[in-house]
């Protein structure tokens, strides 16, 4: 039998790997609380990863070896195979999906001592909020959480990334109007 490994990010961000011969049905059990005692209590948000191929056993080799993993980890495996699961709509959509598997480039030593330093001590708001998402985001946040947890939409965190990401620490700063 086929069998796949899959993990699905729920909705308090927490990351479930199980597998299964089915995965859209496995979903739907998910969905409905049935089946891994670890969906009683929270619900399902996107099948974020799907590994097919496998026969029973190296689908449970497969499986113990993501659960072995860190939360970072498991995030940059599915940020490396985001385009295997688009062919498995989940019943829950996120709102902005394509903001899921958003992360910055891996921050250096020296650039999160900056950021922490900007983070801790800098006199605007705007750049010590803009600081903390970069540093929460190179923990694996994703960016639906850094909205809720900065209290900012989910295109202004998503402006940040990329500020960062094309401009370093220039992008913390307003860019005058052109």
């Amino acid at each position: 039998m086929n069998w796949s490994v899959y993990i699905i990010l729920c909705m308090d961000d927490s990351l479930y790997t199980g597998i299964t011969t089915n995965v859209s049905r496995r979903f739907a059990q998910h969905a409905s609380q049935k089946g891994a005692k670890y969906f009683r209590g929270r619900q399902p948000k996107q099948l974020v990863y799907v590994e097919t191929g496998h026969d029973r056993s190296s689908a449970s080799k497969r499986e113990m070896a993501i659960k072995k993993l860190n939360r970072l980890e498991k995030l940059q495996l599915v940020s490396a195979h985001a385009k295997v699961f688009q062919k498995f709509p989940p019943p829950i959509q996120s709102p902005h999906p394509e903001y899921l598997m958003k992360f910055i480039t891996k921050l250096t030593l020296e650039e999160k001592l900056t950021l922490t330093e900007a983070h801790r001590n800098h006199p605007s708001f705007c750049i010590r909020q803009r600081a903390h998402a970069l540093l929460l985001n190179d923990r694996g946040y994703l960016i639906p959480r850094l909205g809720e947890l900065l209290e900012v939409q989910h295109e202004t965190v998503n402006g940040w990334l990329k500020a960062w990401e094309t401009d370093g620490l220039l992008g913390l700063y307003d860019r005058p109007p052109e």
